[in-house]
């Protein structure tokens, strides 16, 4: 994804991003705070933000000439972005930029030519670094380019602390029909999960869909979500979408949707196929919509029982609160298996400070919780402000009260 910003970049200003803002861009990527973002590039936080206040100007214009309403910032960045990145690709040329290794954020620098602007101009799009996770993309990956772009991101990987839920899914998704719901409050690591478990998914087809990228006339259309949906995992499958070919108005819109993914979808695959909804919250915002969504989900499972090819779906449902009842014969969310994700443990916070280079016994990790808690974003903030500011543990506990705010 770096490389699309810097390739539109590059289209609109003539030369490519600078290393400040590739920074600001991988920080921002990451959901970090200025402060941060500064601390882990070793920037001072005040030459960020003019930079950063610029850069969201011109991605800001240049996107409204593609048609974007909305203004970028450091809050909505990333979702803008993941939201049109095919639209972008497509104006740019550049529809390779997509691929799977080329949508992820590492901390690798973007090499760019700098001779001859017009030679430099083609030779940087044609040159501009893959940066990928450190672990090589599976087969299963590797054919499915639009859902491996979502996975893990290799900063992800290096942190990441299994727990006994990582072992809980994968156990629960290996059984033909499976229904897996994930449900937590906002930043307890739901997604984090999912990735992980796709990121290493090598006997199956892994897809993922964000509901958060969906646009907000979208939800509250039953037809348009559907559309949607099945063109999203379609995509994420490697597979033209062909929704408009099958849809049937007189067969309304859940029976359209469920040819589709039978007769297209699934019919031909060869691997089960892990189905990741995440954000479903926002399904939630239209009642009449939600209901009959989530009636089309506990339909296609009552179908895997019976049928097959149905079986081969493997639903992973992320989600904080369901808002209102369903009836329980339509609901998905009273059958298959339930997961919920709690603090981190003692252990938990003393592995992940290995992860970050920490060389400490439990009574340090002990004084950590202490002051810091066990929420698992807090607890991953804190070690990143931590270990970038070059204090001690005890010095920097200290300080934190005054700095827990979020940007």
């Amino acid at each position: 994804m770096l490389s699309l910003v810097n390739a539109l970049t590059l289209a609109k200003r003539g030369k490519p991003l600078t290393e400040i803002e590739q920074n600001i861009i991988r920080g921002t990527w990451l959901g970090l705070t200025y402060k941060t973002i500064a601390t882990r590039y070793k920037a001072n936080i005040k030459s960020l933000r003019d930079p950063a206040a610029e850069l969201w100007k011109m991605l800001s214009a240049e996107l409204k000439l593609l048609g974007v309403k909305e203004d970028v910032n450091k809050s909505n960045f990333r979702i803008i972005i993941e939201r049109n990145a095919q639209r972008i690709a497509k104006e740019l040329g550049r529809t390779s930029l997509l691929e799977s290794e080329s949508m992820l954020i590492t901390d690798s620098p973007i090499q760019n030519k700098t001779h001859s602007k017009s030679v430099a101009k083609e030779e940087t799009f044609a040159n501009i670094s893959m940066v990928a996770a450190e672990k090589p993309l599976s087969p299963v990956k590797e054919a499915c380019p639009q859902a491996a772009a979502l996975f893990r991101s290799a900063t992800e990987s290096e942190f990441y602390v299994e727990r006994i839920q990582d072992k809980k899914l994968r156990e629960a998704i290996s059984k033909p029909g499976a229904v897996v719901r994930i449900k937590a409050p906002k930043k307890r690591g739901k997604t984090l999960l999912v990735r992980e478990l796709l990121s290493s998914a090598e006997s199956y087809s892994p897809v993922y869909v964000n509901f958060e990228l969906a646009d907000r006339d979208t939800i509250g259309n039953l037809e348009k979500l559907l559309k949607w949906f099945s063109a999203n995992v379609s995509l994420a499958m490697g597979k033209d979408n062909s929704v408009n070919e099958c849809w049937d108005n007189i067969l309304g819109a859940k029976t359209s949707c469920s040819f589709y993914f039978q007769n297209i979808l699934l019919k031909k695959a060869e691997r089960p196929i892990i189905l990741a909804l995440d954000k479903l919250e926002l399904i939630f915002e239209v009642e009449d919509v939600a209901k009959d969504f989530f009636a089309l989900l506990r339909a296609w499972h009552e179908k895997a029982r019976i049928e097959a090819t149905w079986a081969k779906i493997r639903l992973i449902l992320c989600y904080r609160e369901i808002p209102f009842s369903l009836e329980s014969n339509r609901s998905p969310f009273n059958v298959g298996v339930s997961i919920n994700l709690p603090d981190f443990s003692n252990n938990d916070v003393l592995e992940l400070s290995k992860k970050y280079g920490l060389k400490w016994a439990t009574l340090e990790a002990e004084k950590f919780t202490n002051t810091v808690g066990f929420h698992p974003e807090s607890v991953r903030e804190a070690f990143e402000r931590l270990t970038g500011s070059g204090l001690q543990l005890e010095e920097f506990l200290l300080d934190y009260p005054q700095q827990t705010s979020l940007e």
